[in-house]
């Protein structure tokens, strides 16, 4: 947690707080688990050197189909939200305000797919509470609505998802443009005034992505039938 009265200065890091941060449970395992798989043959670069995920259009459909699995498995089955972590947010922001630091809260892009996806998981009360908690703290710009790119139809030929959870450079360039110069109409501003009509917006614009991408739908619900996810 911080303290008031550290320095930004790396020589004055307690030791504790280097071993908390760098050598916790999490850290030491995503570590382990990187050398592991950058030392299996079959390994295959997902990254380029910036970071960025590398452009792929090869078997979208099927990309898409496994980040649904790994995401309902991993993060929406038997979602509850956490108070605990919202609290850590509120206390993030208050750090911030007093020490004049502007602080810009956003939600990724996700494809409405998966946002589907979380409605099937029975979640999706949970995920528009989760969005009003947070406006209670600071406005939010939310690039997850679920029309235009990212309701995109999902094919073997694709102009803004890679899979159902990361988006193509030019679509992280759009959010940077809205987040530093507010610039263009990718990305929406929800805050506490407008939340509830917001929520109401993402379940009719959902609604409309389910009627038109049917065949999704029911691929979604029958690898949830079938307790493949």
């Amino acid at each position: 947690m911080y303290k008031s009265n550290y320095t930004p200065l790396c020589k004055n890091i307690k030791l504790n707080d280097f071993f908390v941060t760098l050598l916790s449970y999490d850290a030491t395992k995503a570590s382990i688990e990187t050398i592991l798989a950058n030392t299996d043959k079959n390994f295959k670069q997902q990254y380029d050197n910036d970071g960025l995920l590398i452009k792929t259009f090869e078997n979208l459909p099927e990309r898409f189909e496994e980040t649904i699995k790994e995401f309902y498995k991993n993060q929406y089955k038997g979602y509850k939200l956490s108070q605990k972590k919202i609290e850590k947010v509120r206390e993030f922001s208050a750090v911030c305000k007093q020490k004049d630091i502007d602080l810009v809260l956003f939600i990724s892009p996700i494809h409405a797919a998966l946002l589907q996806t979380i409605k099937e998981a029975d979640a999706f009360d949970s995920y528009k509470q989760w969005k009003k908690e947070l406006v209670s703290i600071s406005p939010i710009y939310d690039f997850s609505f679920p029309d235009g790119i990212n309701s995109e139809k999902i094919s073997k030929e694709m102009l803004y998802y890679v899979d159902a959870a990361h988006v193509v450079k030019e679509i992280g360039n759009k959010e940077i443009d809205k987040l530093v110069l507010n610039k263009g109409n990718f990305g929406k501003l929800i805050t506490i005034e407008n939340i509830n009509k917001y929520n109401k917006k993402t379940e009719i614009s959902l609604k409309k992505w389910e009627k038109n991408e049917s065949d999704w739908v029911r691929k979604i619900r029958e690898l949830k039938e079938t307790d493949v996810i």
